[in-house]
């Protein structure tokens, strides 16, 4: 969708879709889209996602997102926003296609990528909730494609529950998102972890108390950490002090639907997916986007055209600013 201004309601628009590309996509329309992500260093734009197979099997996938035109543009920001299959999507030659990233190699399907992100030299990390692991694969160089492996998959000789949600500072330290599945019995408390970029030490925020953690996104200094508490239906702030201890505290408390999930944040706005199950009330609101001000007050909500987004992120330079301006 493209975002003007405070005043206007924007469109969506459909980019792309498994139906519009199953050509070249094995699994069909079985395939479940989870993540999204924008490379900095070149405008492309990844989507990952996986094919259920028979006796609860799947086989992971990440999506090149091929478009007939440049979609960095140059004037609002472009939000990607990853929403559930819509009824009556068809082949469309001008939407734009997913094609499969055959050069990721059998590490991918094996896997189950719940989000991906870049860093600022465009290698890409992938957060896998099957193996419970975060992988990482270089930038390219030359003709040859650079292996993925795991980055981190444990803390204190315990594995981790799930890699949910990622996102980096512009110290290149890495913050993520770990619980299990959404709706298992017993499940255990999420956390919170950084991987500091200095000494690559793995250190928790926020360590099997949250109640399903699926989104975060921190300011470009790593300064303030922002975290979806999805099943508690509100966002949590960790605010870092002089001595390098997050703080945490309630940022913002929705109410009704399903919980807020993937988040972005850009010069102090915070944009919050939120999502809600379809046909789970009479009055189901669906899915949409909301803007979250410096002060953690909605600015705005935008309804989404589906109950669910699972994962968005930003295209270009421009925001919401709070006064209305582009």
């Amino acid at each position: 969708r493209g975002v003007s201004n405070m005043a206007e309601e924007p469109s969506w628009t459909e980019l792309s879709s498994v139906e519009a590309s199953s050509s070249n996509i094995e699994g069909g329309s079985s395939v479940t889209l989870t993540g999204v992500a924008c490379n900095a260093a070149d405008g492309s734009i990844v989507v990952s996602g996986w094919a259920d197979g028979e006796a609860g099997t799947s086989k992971g996938m990440v999506f090149s997102v091929q478009t007939q035109s440049n979609m960095q543009g140059g004037g609002g920001a472009m939000a990607q926003a990853v929403v559930p299959r819509r009824a009556g999507s068809q082949d469309d030659p001008n939407k734009a296609r997913l094609v499969v990233d055959q050069s990721m190699g059998p590490e991918i399907d094996e896997a189950k990528p719940k989000a991906l992100l870049y860093d600022e030299e465009g290698a890409l990390f992938i957060a896998d909730v099957k193996r419970k692991c975060i992988l990482s694969r270089p930038p390219p160089r030359g003709n040859e494609d650079p292996l993925v492996q795991s980055l981190v998959s444990e803390y204190e000789g315990r594995p981790l529950q799930g890699p949910t949600a990622m996102c980096f500072d512009e110290n290149g330290t890495l913050f993520f998102t770990d619980s299990c599945e959404v709706g298992l019995f017993a499940a255990g408390k999420g956390s919170v972890f950084t991987v500091s970029s200095e000494d690559q030490m793995l250190r928790p925020l926020a360590l099997k108390c949250l109640n399903y953690p699926t989104g975060i996104a921190c300011d470009p200094i790593g300064q303030l950490v922002y975290v979806s508490e999805t099943s508690a239906n509100r966002i949590l702030r960790f605010a870092r002090r002089m001595n390098g201890v997050y703080y945490c505290s309630v940022y913002h408390t929705f109410t009704g639907g399903f919980g807020p999930s993937g988040l972005v944040e850009r010069q102090g706005m915070l944009y919050v997916a939120r999502s809600d199950l379809k046909g789970a009330m009479t009055k189901s609101k669906g899915g949409s986007v909301c803007v979250i001000g410096s002060d953690g007050n909605l600015l705005r909500e935008v309804r989404a055209p589906g109950p669910e987004i699972t994962a968005m992120c930003l295209a270009g330079g421009g925001v919401l600013q709070e006064g209305g301006d582009q």
